[in-house]
């Protein structure tokens, strides 16, 4: 039997969660009390309502599942907010040590890409999940990182 190209199946679910990513953000849209239409055009709205949110979090009682939830949610709102600042969009790239063989990242048109997942992940180790942390760790990475 041959080998599945892990790009491959990425690329044939990217589509499915390019909508999960978007239900998701009108879902934390939702949960923070922001207005959609504000959000929707410009996600950085959403920035002081969501570190609110955040500080809100019982982080100490969290378990395995909550903290896969936050972390999907701020991605989400990682990407969406790399979509409308930098044109980026959901790709995918190589990932060989990961059980996929992929890994979901926001990417632009001229190769330069960033990995939400991985950027709160690292943000979860830090004293206090900080938002703005993240998004400046995000433009720093696509400012930086060229992919490809």
């Amino acid at each position: 039997m041959a080998d599945t190209d892990p790009l491959a199946a990425g690329l044939a679910t990217l589509l499915e969660w390019n909508a999960e990513r978007r239900r998701n953000f009108a879902a934390i849209v939702q949960l923070t009390g922001a207005g959609a239409e504000a959000a929707e055009r410009d996600p950085a709205t959403l920035i002081p309502r969501l570190q609110r949110y955040v500080e809100a979090l019982p982080l100490a009682e969290f378990e395995a599942d909550d903290w896969f939830t936050l972390q999907t949610d701020l991605a989400t709102f990682l990407g969406r907010l790399a979509a409308v600042r930098r044109a980026a969009y959901w790709g995918v790239r190589a990932a060989p040590s990961t059980p996929r063989g992929y890994r979901y990242v926001v990417a632009t048109a001229d190769g330069r890409a960033a990995d939400p997942y991985e950027i709160v992940a690292l943000e979860f180790q830090e004293d206090v999940v900080d938002v703005v942390r993240m998004i400046a760790t995000v433009e720093a990475t696509l400012d930086a990182a060229v992919t490809g």
